[in-house]
């Protein structure tokens, strides 16, 4: 299963924001290459993989459906 990317690099450029991360580390939590994470942030990648949804949403601490869709709640700003 995939999910289209419309508003996916957005949902993640925030969290990553929020969490004080940047794109080299959240690779490492992920194991998703920091180039492809460019690209979901950009927009450029069409379809994302369920397993990457999960993985960056457990890295993300949010919900993998707000992330995937934008359904569900937003997570709360970290502290």
């Amino acid at each position: 299963m995939a999910f289209e990317n419309m508003n996916l690099g957005r949902r993640v450029a925030r969290r990553m924001a929020q969490l004080g991360i940047n794109q080299v580390q959240l690779a490492e939590m992920t194991g998703i290459s920091q180039g492809r994470i460019s690209h979901i942030r950009l927009g450029r990648i069409k379809m994302v993989e369920a397993p990457s949804i999960f993985k960056l949403a457990d890295a993300l601490q949010c919900d993998p459906r707000w992330l995937a869709t934008g359904e569900k709640q937003e997570p709360e700003e970290a502290v």
